[in-house]
């Protein structure tokens, strides 16, 4: 049986979490803040669009 298909904005906070994870380095703690609130946002878009 197929996977249902994840929301874009879900695989969009995906995407930024593994950036964190893939370039560490790269972000400050004020950059990791502004990644962790852009994030939420995608998360609440997805759950309000049930998956679609």
């Amino acid at each position: 049986m197929p996977r249902p298909r994840r929301h874009p904005a879900e695989v969009t906070s995906d995407r930024l979490g593994d950036a964190l994870d893939k370039w560490p380095n790269d972000f400050d703690g004020q950059a990791r803040d502004a990644v962790a609130f852009i994030r939420q946002i995608l998360e609440n878009i997805a759950e309000r669009a049930g998956g679609e």
